[in-house]
């Protein structure tokens, strides 16, 4: 049930996932008691569940339980406690609290570099975190500079082709974009979709979310055309591959809009983001703030639309 609520979650059934978890969670405490490893991976998962939801506070107070339970049954040294601080790091950042969030980031980044070294998975894994709560804040240069490292030792530790080293290298492209450091940016994207789709094909979406990246860059360094004609055949392949509603194939299609949106063609956007409203409501709660991102870009389009029709 605990594995079946973490696969519902991620497809973004949240109300789903925390009814099963809150059923697995109860027989755990009874049966099993608060401090065993089930019992705990049920409260972990329920946090992350309210962390999906927007329901930040709740996640908050359950992450901190959770910790809590961790220190008293494995101690403070624990990697499992270590991991369950970065879950709720995540959450304070979430919430806006970047100043808490990157306090506890930088203490685990310092504990595993202790203990393991800094050219070890679990430390560059630590690395890549404070990295994100950089992104978070758009502190570009900060995140360049852990990202720099993250990718140098993630290639020496586990390879250049291992997704994780592939992950990385992904997040310091995107990060080159926001820079505005283009040449950069395509350089390294371009070295990222030849290894994907070397190891996983054109369709996988992880060499689709790549393939999306590099036209962002493309879009924004005034190649337009090449950048639409780049989505459009990702699009294509991906639906040919898994269907319309992919996620992967959804994601490129709405980054295809606000292209278009960009572009001033506000007609395609408006076909676009439509595709991926009716989709996402299908598959996502009502209150997603995905599903309610995408109807505040649709009505802004049309208010754009009538204020035209209205000039002319």
């Amino acid at each position: 049930m605990i594995s079946l609520a973490g696969v519902t979650n991620n497809l973004g059934k949240h109300s789903e996932a925390e009814k099963l978890l809150m059923e697995a969670l109860d027989v755990a405490k009874t049966k099993l008691g608060m401090e065993n490893q089930m019992t705990l991976s049920a409260m972990t998962r329920l946090a992350a569940v309210y962390y999906n939801q927007n329901r930040l506070s709740e996640a908050e107070h359950l992450q901190r339980q959770v910790i809590e339970l961790y220190n008293f049954s494995l101690g403070l040294e624990h990697e499992l406690t270590w991991t369950t601080q970065l879950n709720l790091a995540a959450i304070l950042s979430k919430l806006g609290r970047i100043k808490e969030s990157q306090q506890i980031e930088l203490q685990i980044l310092d504990l595993r570099k202790k203990r393991f070294g800094l050219k070890h998975d679990l430390t560059l894994t630590a690395m890549a975190n404070l990295a994100a709560g950089y992104r978070v804040q758009k502190f570009w240069k900060e995140e360049e500079s852990c990202l720099i490292q993250v990718v140098e030792g993630r290639k020496e530790v586990l390879g250049p082709l291992h997704p994780d080293t592939l992950i990385s290298s992904q997040a310091l492209g995107n990060n080159y974009f926001h820079q505005g450091k283009y040449e950069a940016a395509e350089s390294i994207l371009r070295q990222v979709v030849q290894a994907r789709t070397l190891l996983r094909g054109k369709s996988h979406p992880s060499t689709m979310a790549s393939l999306n990246s590099l036209a962002r860059v493309l879009f924004d360094k005034g190649d337009r055309e090449m950048a639409e004609v780049m989505q459009l055949q990702t699009i294509e392949q991906g639906i040919k591959t898994s269907g319309e509603l992919n996620v992967a194939v959804l994601e490129c299609k709405w980054h295809l809009a606000l292209m278009y949106r960009s572009w001033n063609r506000l007609g395609d956007a408006k076909i676009l983001l439509t595709d991926v409203f009716n989709a996402r409501k299908a598959a996502l709660d009502k209150d997603h703030p995905d599903l309610n991102r995408v109807a505040q870009q649709i009505e802004d389009i049309d208010l754009r639309l009538a204020k035209t029709v209205i000039d002319e």
